[in-house]
């Protein structure tokens, strides 16, 4: 094999398996991000269990914040709440502010570290790419020295083995392509399968269409779409807040009420918006080959 191709074939080699150890490098990150996440909750009073959104967050941040702070807001947090608007006093108020900002910077952290996940997926099909480019110049230019030499008119066992390298690296760029394809496949099913649901479970309820008469079937709608906002990965606190709304008829909700489907209906929307640029980084790499 003439030196020249041989390089391009170690170059592209290398490409991939140090696209592979990325992503193995990456892949363990953010396991550990999510590890991160399954922060156990404390113990607590049962009659406090409608507090239990405050004290997930604060158990969620409690390694960023000192232990006094945490335990003076899980103290302050169910009278601040409990307290009508117009009868807190500042001290409560302030109680209140401090959570709202520590459950906005959970969620800028949560949309952050979603976005880093992003970019990795995004620059692990850039590295295939290349790779697959790599293997296809290669291909072209065995198969022009091929023809340049005469090398099919000969019956050299150099020449034999030129052509079964070349057909390994052909192989190979095939497989790959195969891959790609099927994993476009997959990633487009999905964003069709989480959009049908959105539009079956999820605006039912977000809308409150169902009837009194039907709380078992909205119990049901309730329970599925609590699953595709896990698979949104939400916050563990407005997790835990969606199904308590979701049973509230469509007038009663308050403010915090609409706040909280709202927030729901937006991580649903950039879920499946995400699905989409994975499935056009997909389409783009098999549209390239």
């Amino acid at each position: 094999m003439p030196r020249a191709a041989a390089a391009v074939k170690r170059s592209a080699t290398a490409a991939l398996e140090g696209a592979a150890k990325d992503r193995a490098l990456k892949s363990a990150k953010l396991a550990a991000l999510a590890a991160a996440a399954e922060v156990p909750s404390q113990a607590f009073e049962p009659e406090l269990e409608w507090c239990r959104p405050a004290f997930d967050l604060l158990d969620f941040l409690g390694d960023s914040l000192p232990p006094a702070c945490v335990d003076m807001l899980r103290a302050a947090a169910p009278h601040a709440l409990d307290a009508k608007v117009h009868e807190r006093h500042a001290y409560q108020t302030a109680v209140i502010d401090s959570l709202a900002r520590l459950c906005a910077e959970a969620l800028k952290s949560h949309r952050a570290a979603v976005a880093s996940a992003e970019a990795a997926v995004s620059t692990l099909l850039q590295d295939k790419e290349r790779a697959a480019e790599q293997l296809a110049a290669a291909t072209r230019e065995e198969e022009a020295k091929r023809e340049a030499k005469g090398v099919a008119a000969t019956t050299s066992k150099s020449a034999e083995e030129v052509v079964a390298a070349t057909r390994q690296v052909m192989e190979s760029a095939r497989k790959k392509l195969e891959e790609v394809e099927s994993l476009a496949h997959i990633v487009s099913e999905a964003k069709v399968g989480f959009e049908k649901e959105i539009e079956e479970t999820w605006m039912p309820l977000k809308a409150g269409a169902f009837p009194p008469k039907e709380w078992r079937a909205r119990q049901k709608a309730i329970e599925h779409a609590s699953e595709l906002l896990t698979q949104a990965e939400i916050p563990a606190s407005l997790a835990a807040a969606v199904p308590l709304v979701l049973k509230e008829k469509l007038e009663s909700r308050t403010d915090f009420s609409a706040q909280v489907v709202e927030h729901a209906d937006i991580a649903l929307r950039e879920h499946v918006a995400s699905i989409a640029t994975q499935l056009e980084g997909h389409q783009a790499t098999v549209e390239s080959q």
